[in-house]
This record gives C-alpha cells, sequence and structure tokens, in this order.
C-alpha cells in the first residue's frame, strides 16, 4: 500500500504558483487542495527560481506585478534553464504590451487574468498537464530511440 502512494504521488503534476500577494497563493493552494496536483508557492521570482533548482516542477503559475521582478522576466528564465516547464501567466494587470512581451519572451503556453474561477483554472491546469504529460512521452521516446541507435 506504501508502494502505491508513493507511485501515485510521484505520477503527480507539480504546480508552482508565484506571487507576492500571500493571500492569493493560499487562496490557491485551498482552491486545489482535492486535485491531484502537488502544490507549491513562492512569494517573489528569487524564490521561485531557488524552488526550481531543488524540486522537481512541471507547471509554473506566475503574477505578472511583483517586487524585484515582473513573472513575465521570471517565466522568460524558466524557459532558458528549463525550456520543459509550461510556463502560465496570472494577472490582474492585463495591459497589451505586457502581455506580448510575456508571450514573446516566456513563450506562454497561456495568459489568464484575474479574477479566475476554480474551474477555469482546474480545466487550464489539467489541459497543461496533459500536454506535458504528452511532451515527456515525446521526449521518452526519442531518448529510447537516440539509444537503440546507438547499440546497432
Amino acid at each position: 500500500m506504501g508502494v502505491t502512494a508513493a507511485t501515485s504521488l510521484s505520477q503527480r503534476v507539480c504546480v508552482l504558483f508565484v506571487d507576492d500577494e500571500k493571500s492569493v497563493t493560499d487562496g490557491l493552494v485551498r482552491l486545489l487542495r482535492n486535485e491531484p496536483y502537488t502544490i507549491l508557492t513562492a512569494g517573489s521570482a528569487s524564490a521561485a527560481l531557488e524552488i526550481i533548482a531543488s524540486h522537481h516542477v512541471d507547471i509554473v503559475v506566475s503574477d505578472e506585478g511583483m517586487p524585484g521582478g515582473s513573472g513575465s522576466d521570471l517565466l522568460a528564465l524558466v524557459r532558458m534553464r528549463n525550456p520543459e516547464i509550461i510556463r502560465i501567466i496570472l494577472t490582474g494587470e492585463a495591459e497589451l504590451e505586457t502581455l506580448v512581451h510575456a508571450i514573446r519572451e516566456g513563450r506562454l503556453y497561456r495568459f489568464l487574468s484575474k479574477p479566475i474561477t476554480g474551474q477555469e483554472l482546474v480545466q487550464v491546469l489539467q489541459q497543461a498537464a496533459n500536454m506535458k504529460r504528452l511532451a515527456d512521452q515525446r521526449t521518452e521516446r526519442s531518448t529510447s530511440v537516440a539509444v537503440a541507435g546507438r547499440r546497432h
């Protein structure tokens, strides 16, 4: 039974929420407590980068307007360092210039506006998790083919 629990936990998608307002990240944790995700939170871009360096993260959902660095700048760094991580902006400041910069620099999966309903957020996370699983499967197949090719 312990092995089954460990296996199912290791297969859970890990989502990192980044927002300088603790009430926002606390609300997101409460909202998703019954969903099949491992949830991590960070209050700043630098804290998020530390978490990504020390944990397996599948999806990063970041606020745009934070002291010490924008969410789009954070996601551009995440893209450079960990391109396999799905990147999403969740913000109440949906200006066109910000949107264009975020999409261009961070190659975002989605740009979401606050407020967002729980149902909408769960749906976007499910879609992102499915996309991540498919990308991981493609990578595994490519690696297997490359390894098999070297044996012959």
